[in-house]
């Protein structure tokens, strides 16, 4: 399977400024800034029961990208809130899905390069989870290599996910789920979309966060790991360390952790339910748990 198959539904229900939509492909013009240059930030978010998991993180991380594009000076955050609550009303289900916020530039404003004064849409797509089951994915390297931090900072979330997409492509057509990317300096990075995590002798290795994303799932990891008295190591590895590794999964907002059972022709003895992999899997969902919770009350 790939990390992000929820891609893959044909059921898509889309939003623009808080006004239905109802064929967003024929409302996005080929002329807008985010066709011809990319521009735009957005952020991908599960929901459950109704609510958006972590909010006010994923509001969070949707202005620092745009603030750092030059989308906007300010981000309205009780506006969007406020139409994210109503779509999911007008959705009117139960069961786990996936929302993106997008914001770019109306074509009807932007002139060119010339964007100054230029309103900026708020688009939503929301598509259910047609498979949320934990299995195993199966990986590969990619020869698609990271855009390096000096050309964009890791932490934007921004419309230019090409090398993503090629990394994909490559690993669909190797008859794998999804790759992992390497820095121009060798060194491992993360997944197509998503972080990346390894377990050797019950301790934690991650990437450094200077040449990642920094994902709200990866950082929920990162927590547990402490409370759970895990000894974490971050830095620079070569792909050679992932291959030496007990268990290796990735780790996702909308899929949560999803465990690698296989990279290029290593195999993984997944150890359920005694591996690190499925505790911490346990712990994150019942943070999960508590934030619906916390949203519901």
């Amino acid at each position: 399977m790939s990390i992000d198959s929820s891609s893959d539904s044909p059921f898509w229900l889309s939003w623009c400024d808080g006004q239905s939509v109802s064929d967003p492909q024929r409302s996005l013009s080929a002329a807008s800034p985010a066709a011809l240059f990319g521009e735009s930030a957005f952020e991908t978010m599960r929901v459950d029961q109704g609510e958006v998991l972590y909010l006010e993180d994923h509001l969070d991380r949707l202005t620092t990208t745009a603030l750092a594009l030059g989308l906007a000076e300010e981000i309205d955050r009780s506006l969007i809130q406020s139409e994210i609550k109503n779509a999911l009303e007008e959705i009117g289900v139960d069961r786990a899905g996936r929302l993106r916020i997008t914001l770019m530039r109306a074509i009807d404003t932007a002139s060119g390069l010339n964007v100054e004064r230029c309103h900026i849409q708020r688009w939503l797509l929301y598509s259910p989870l047609l498979n949320v089951a934990d299995e195993p994915v199966e990986i590969c390297f990619s020869t698609v290599r990271k855009i390096p931090p000096a050309c964009f900072d890791p932490a934007w979330k921004h419309g230019n996910y090409l090398s993503s997409l090629l990394a994909v492509r490559e690993a669909r057509a190797r008859g794998f789920g999804d790759a992992i990317l390497l820095s121009t300096e060798g060194f491992v990075t993360e997944s197509s979309c998503a972080n990346l995590f390894w377990i050797r002798d019950r301790e934690l290795w991650t990437c450094s966060s200077d040449s990642v994303f920094p994902g709200l799932c990866r950082k929920r990891v990162l927590e547990v790991a402490e409370e759970m008295s895990i000894v974490v190591h971050s830095g620079h590895y070569q792909p050679e360390e992932l291959l030496l590794a007990d268990e290796l999964f990735l780790s996702s907002s909308i899929r949560g952790l999803v465990a690698i059972s296989r990279l290029e022709g290593r195999d993984y003895d997944l150890g359920f339910p005694d591996s690190l992999t499925a505790q911490l899997g346990v712990a994150l969902k019942k943070r999960d748990q508590a934030e619906l919770i916390r949203r519901v009350l």
